[in-house]
């Protein structure tokens, strides 16, 4: 495992949650502009002028670009393992604090015995611990 790395955002950042595929989108590196809420199918009249009329039409060109009939935007932290200088990467792991990412990525991919990783993989688990009691 040590070709994937943990990162895990210094900030909180704004996240679409995609309920159709339970896929995570970092809105950053899209063009998703959103504040955070539910968002839906609304087949009522869209609002007119103003800030509601935009985020209704951008509500309704992100569920026509990604196919889908509801989504939220969230603002937490973001983690992940990534391979760096490579594509590969898993899904986005969301929590209010870094201690509860760190949580998540420690489950997911690092509850084996230490004696079965390598020193890479047992310096990441180390710095994943370190952010466990985190409150940021």
């Amino acid at each position: 495992m040590a070709f994937m790395t943990p990162t895990i955002t210094s900030s909180k950042e704004y996240f679409m949650i995609n309920h159709d595929a339970c896929e995570i989108v970092a809105c950053k590196y899209t063009t998703i502009n959103l504040p955070m809420g539910e968002y839906t199918v609304d087949d009522g009249e869209p609002p007119v002028g103003g800030e509601e009329h935009r985020v209704w039409e951008e509500a309704k060109r992100v569920m026509e670009l990604y196919s889908i009939d509801n989504f939220t935007i969230t603002w937490q932290y973001g983690g992940k393992l990534e391979a760096c200088g490579y594509l590969d990467q898993t899904d986005w792991y969301l929590g209010d604090t870094l201690s509860e990412v760190a949580e998540q990525l420690l489950e997911s991919f690092y509850d084996q015995e230490d004696q079965y990783m390598d020193e890479e993989e047992k310096a990441d688990k180390a710095w994943l611990e370190s952010l466990l009691d985190n409150q940021n």
